[in-house]
């Protein structure tokens, strides 16, 4: 498991979490071989109400086209995930959308799980998507860094916030 944290700069109480406003702001940790790690598992809380058929990354370790990396975004109003490893659309545990209406305003909790069984993806607890693999499982191989609200390069702009 992954944690995108360190003890000591844990805030808590409201008015802690990062607000995006569809631009091109965004919030990254650079790359460390570490966040290449699997199996992975990745959580964020998020809020949105933004439903225009863009895509929002909620969090990411992706360069847009690689198919080399993960990410959590909000879709079409859906929550999003998809890993892909080695630069292949023919290696992945799981590109799948949760099939519930999410970008409502209220906070939820999503999940992406990946193993050496395939992709699962959680909204609010419950798993709404899972794949096995289609290729050869492993790990990643990018060298992106870990980002929120965005990708490394600004195309997929989160409207909202991310805890």
């Amino acid at each position: 498991m992954v944690c995108f944290c360190a003890a000591g700069n844990l805030l808590a109480g409201s008015g802690t979490a990062l607000h995006f406003n569809q631009s091109t702001e965004l919030a990254s940790i650079p790359h460390n071989l570490a966040l290449n790690a699997y199996p992975l598992t990745v959580t964020a809380w998020f809020r949105s109400t933004a439903n225009n058929g863009s895509v929002q990354v909620i969090a990411a370790k992706y360069m847009d086209k690689t198919y080399d990396g993960w990410a959590l975004a909000v879709q079409s109003g859906q929550l999003h995930g998809f890993y892909y490893r080695a630069g292949s659309l023919n290696n992945k545990a799981i590109d799948a959308f949760s099939g519930t209406f999410a970008a409502d305003g209220v906070w939820h909790h999503a999940a992406l799980v990946v193993n050496t069984n395939g992709g699962e993806l959680f909204l609010d607890g419950a798993m709404v998507a899972s794949n096995g693999w289609i290729g050869v499982s492993g790990g990643l191989t990018n060298t992106a860094p870990v980002t929120f609200g965005n990708l490394a390069v600004p195309l997929y702009s989160l409207s909202g916030d991310v805890d």
